[in-house]
């Protein structure tokens, strides 16, 4: 069966994430990486209790803290992933929060 514009634009995206975070967690080796696959039924409880129904998605988290990044190009969502590495790096070192929630 032949691709969708929409699933030849998704294989494209996710492809060019997982190029870019290579890169990251190779330059970051503290960083720990797996990936989730929204079609896989074993996954289905973490997609509920997570709410990411969107994929690709990137979860920072450090000492109980996190976010989500998803939604856009790749290369916006491996931008947003770069801007907010220095704030965890430096909440991890610290053992305090990536961010304040208000």
């Amino acid at each position: 069966a032949a691709s969708s514009p929409y699933e030849e634009v998704a294989h494209r995206n996710n492809k060019e994430i997982e190029e870019g975070l290579k890169s990251i967690i190779t330059d970051n080796p503290e960083i720990y990486y797996a990936r989730i696959d929204h079609s896989n039924p074993n996954f289905q409880k973490l997609i509920q209790v997570t709410e990411v129904h969107h994929a690709p998605s990137v979860f920072l988290m450090v000492h109980g803290q996190g976010v989500w990044i998803y939604e856009g190009t790749s290369e916006l969502i491996l931008e947003r992933l770069r801007e907010f590495l220095p704030q965890f790096k430096e909440a991890a070192s610290h053992k305090t929060a990536p961010y304040q929630l208000e």
